[in-house]
């Protein structure tokens, strides 16, 4: 395996640039653009003769604002819209101090850690076929791993997730560096033992948050709360049934993902899901499966202002 495993130190994460490059070279090119498009003929054009300057336009300004600018100046920026922001896969330490510090000045962010991040760190990435424990972005460090746990206990994280994209081991490891491998895994099934064991067992997380990180939460960030994330009368009856004194030790045989390999294979677990409910009908009991995919129903959403004006949860 090439040696290029360890991600980018956070001291190379947190390099600025010595100075910000010149904006004008933007500004010349969307006149040049807008200009030849209006120098065509009639015939070799397609819809109004503004239309494609102004989209143009329209996809070039972004760039030109934020070209060579600071994270910090970036949030900036988007501060000054009544918008929410979601950080999906938070890996550093910087990233849980980022949106602390985002939180603490009343904007609405929230974070995510997926379950993996919450397990492994990059000296994994070292082991016999290590990189298959790989998402993007790449593992880090053991002070970055506990920072998530912290953010996690202490509210400045909001939810932890999987990158639920399930492949097999083949496809998975034909790449040898981080840079190359390919991301996802079966996840959804480990993350509630995964997540109880490591938040609630070893680090005694109150069942409340519990909940709330796993499920309330997130139906509150992404718009489906109090439809999903509550247990109310008219309410979608979703229900997840954990025995917390059930100890196991995963294996690949546990899950019912289209995939021949899991990270979690020899994870010894204590608390475990039982019974999974879904509107009321259940869906998986003591490990088999016995929905389907026609149990699954379109939903729409609606994000609370209250989430996008400060941060709710």
């Amino acid at each position: 395996m090439k040696q290029r495993l360890h991600p980018l130190t956070s001291k190379e994460e947190a390099t600025p640039h010595s100075a910000p490059e010149p904006r004008w070279p933007a500004f010349i090119a969307i006149l040049a653009v807008g200009g030849l498009w209006l120098a065509l003929p009639p015939a070799l054009t397609v819809g109004p003769r503004w239309l494609f300057p102004s989209l143009m336009l329209a996809l070039l300004i972004p760039t030109v604002v934020s070209h060579q600018t600071s994270r910090h100046e970036l949030a900036a920026f988007y501060g000054m819209a009544v918008v929410g922001v979601y950080f999906v896969h938070v890996t550093a330490k910087e990233g849980v101090a980022a949106i602390a510090e985002a939180r603490s000045a009343g904007q609405a962010v929230y974070g995510e850690a997926l379950h993996n991040y919450l397990q492994f760190t990059c000296e994994d990435y070292k082991k016999p076929g290590g990189t298959a424990i790989h998402t993007y972005p790449a593992i880090k460090f053991a002070d970055d791993r506990d920072a998530l746990i912290a953010g996690m206990l202490d509210g400045r994280l909001a939810t932890t997730a999987t990158d639920e994209y399930t492949t097999y081991k083949g496809p998975k490891l034909w790449g040898d560096t981080i840079e190359t491998v390919c991301g996802g895994h079966n996840g959804i099934e480990t993350r509630i033992p995964v997540a109880f064991t490591k938040l609630v067992v070893e680090r005694h997380m109150s069942l409340s948050l519990f909940v709330d990180i796993t499920s309330a939460n997130a139906a509150k960030i992404l718009g489906l709360y109090p439809q999903k994330g509550a247990i109310h009368p008219g309410r979608d009856a979703d229900l997840c049934l954990i025995d917390p004194a059930l100890q196991k030790t995963l294996t690949l045989s546990d899950l019912h993902a289209d995939s021949d390999y899991s990270i979690r294979e020899g994870f010894a677990c204590q608390g475990y899901p039982v019974i999974t409910i879904l509107r009321g009908k259940v869906i998986v009991e003591n490990g088999k499966l016995v929905g389907s995919a026609a149990d699954g129903r379109w939903l729409k959403r609606r994000v609370a202002n209250d989430m996008l004006a400060r941060p709710a949860v």
